[in-house]
């Protein structure tokens, strides 16, 4: 059997924590680098920019984790090969490295929305009451603040900013004046941006711009700006706001993150008061950094079940050529092995040697498997704990 873990992880509950790729952290945009050098580009379009043969693949990240990507990647890499032999297009490889940022570069794409378009957000800034208070290309209100001075500001992660920083004093203006408070959805966000940027006068020829942020800074401002008083479990398990621990709200972009703090932040601020918890403000870099710590906090999944990932490996077909039997093995014997230590190894050496296993698996009369949402991640999980069980 290759079933050499069974007393280790015969219990449905023993299930094995992931591993981190915090290395590619520090900047979500560096695996555009990759994709392009590697050819990826000639094929796929990120953002619209690109090739057309393959799918756009701005979208790819959206709820998914990096194991339900390499995944993804295993799945297609056999309709992959025969195209881009068929194109004569060269096979790329990738090291350890390469992989994980490209990896994260495609998840890091969902952070962004699609761009709104300047006819709906003309007609929501007036049908949701924003022109009584706000002007914009000298049209609207004089209450508070002209919008013209946000049309340079390129990133919604300004506007985010400005939503958190001045939504107290703007929630009690709108109560005195009595100015209804609609809610907006993510997409009436960007149809909003997409008008200011359109109708604003005065605006300097030039455009600022942030990055999607830096998770781990992010994470170090959640905790600094208070965030975590309210959105982590306490010692005693009780929790003031939605747990973003638990998948409230991660891998969400920044627009819906904006829909979720204008919704709600009536609330936010109200109970914040009853606590004497102060509201803190946000400014450069800062927001965006926050945003991208809980865009990024399912991005490195949660925990892998061994016991179903065993069921993978024979069900699957990869214990036919990874068995435990040296006679009958056809590939490297991956329960003792260490690829599977880090997601950027295992994919990358996946990814590497498919043209081979292809073939393998073609003479063998093997179908090529393919794999669904937490299959990869159990699979993984199943590998490493057999590894630590062997040494």
């Amino acid at each position: 059997s290759a079933f050499v873990c069974a007393p280790a992880i015969a219990a449905e509950s023993n299930l094995v924590e992931s591993r981190t790729v915090e290395n590619s952290y520090e900047d979500p945009l560096k695996g555009r680098a990759v994709f392009a050098e590697k050819g990826c580009i000639r094929c796929h379009s990120v953002l619209g920019e690109g090739g057309t043969l393959g799918p756009d693949l701005t979208g790819l990240g959206k709820g998914r984790n990096i194991y339900e990507l390499i995944g993804l990647f295993w799945s297609h890499s056999s309709k992959m090969i025969e195209i881009m032999k068929e194109k004569g297009a060269p096979y790329p490889t990738f090291s350890q490295a390469e992989m994980e940022s490209l990896l994260t570069y495609l998840y890091a794409l969902s952070y962004f929305d699609e761009v709104g378009d300047y006819s709906e957000g003309e007609r929501l800034f007036h049908d949701k009451g924003c022109i009584k208070c706000h002007s914009v290309g000298d049209r609207g209100g004089s209450i508070a603040p002209a919008l013209d001075g946000y049309a340079n500001l390129v990133s919604p992660a300004y506007l985010t900013q400005a939503v958190w920083n001045h939504g107290a004093k703007m929630a009690a203006k709108m109560a005195e004046l009595s100015v209804e408070r609609t809610k907006l959805r993510s997409a009436e966000i960007t149809h909003l941006i997409a008008y200011i940027q359109g109708a604003a006068v005065g605006v300097p020829e030039f455009q600022i711009a942030l990055s999607p942020g830096n998770p781990k800074k992010g994470e170090v401002l959640f905790k600094q700006k208070g965030c975590s008083q309210c959105h982590l479990k306490t010692g005693e398990g009780q929790i003031l706001g939605p747990d973003l621990s638990r998948g409230e709200i991660e891998g969400m972009s920044v627009g819906e993150i904006t829909e979720r703090l204008w919704n709600h932040g009536l609330e936010m601020w109200s109970k914040m008061k009853e606590l004497n918890i102060p509201i803190s403000t946000f400014g450069g870099q800062e927001m965006a950094d926050l945003i991208a710590y809980v865009h990024f906090l399912s991005y490195t999944g949660g925990q892998g079940n061994p016991r179903k990932g065993h069921e993978i490996f024979v069900g699957k077909g990869c214990v036919v050529c990874h068995a435990p039997d040296e006679k009958k093995r056809i590939g490297p014997d991956l329960l003792r092995s260490s690829v599977a230590e880090s997601p950027g190894t295992i994919a990358a050496s996946m990814w590497n040697h498919a043209p081979l296993m292809k073939e393998a698996m073609a003479e063998a009369t093997l179908e090529w498997p393919r794999f669904e949402r937490s299959e990869m991640q159990d699979l993984i999980a199943y590998l490493r704990l057999a590894r630590e069980d062997s040494d």
